[in-house]
């Protein structure tokens, strides 16, 4: 599962929710929509932001490939993973939006496998390369929120 990026795991489990959602509709409101724009908006706004970062730092790559520097400011002195946070708040918009409930099974798979299978690869790889300058970053900033 980790060698699947978790941008693909996201577009297909929002895919499986719409496909559910056609079979059995559930009714929604205004406010639902508003909501479900915000958190669209800020998943948006946190995923561009640490992606900025990252390409500004030269840390692009593959996420087990060892980055030249452990970023820790921006949206990352709140969150180790603001990029997997802000695409879960634009899944969580899905459900605001249709009314569906199978949107929230998506987040929940989402997080399970990002929080799961992707993000400790990562860590392992960060841990490997900047050692305790990683470990005190942890210990400042929750990998969530």
């Amino acid at each position: 599962m980790a060698r699947i990026p978790a941008i693909v795991w996201a577009f297909c489990l929002v895919s499986f929710a719409l496909v559910m959602d056609r079979w059995i509709p559930i009714a929604h409101g205004v406010v639902c929509q508003a909501c479900g724009a915000i958190l669209f908006l800020l998943g948006l706004g946190t995923s561009s932001w640490a992606w900025l970062l990252l390409a500004r730092h030269h840390c692009l790559g593959l996420p087990t490939d060892a980055p030249p520097r452990l970023v820790q400011e921006g949206p990352f002195r709140w969150s180790r993973n603001p990029m997997y946070l802000g695409t879960l708040a634009i899944m969580m918009a899905f459900p605001f939006w249709t009314g569906s409930a199978y949107f929230w099974l998506a987040c929940v798979l989402y997080f399970a496998i990002v929080g799961e299978c992707h993000i400790p690869l990562e860590e392992a790889t960060l841990r490997e390369r900047f050692g305790m300058a990683f470990d005190s970053y942890c210990q400042r900033v929750r990998r969530w929120l």
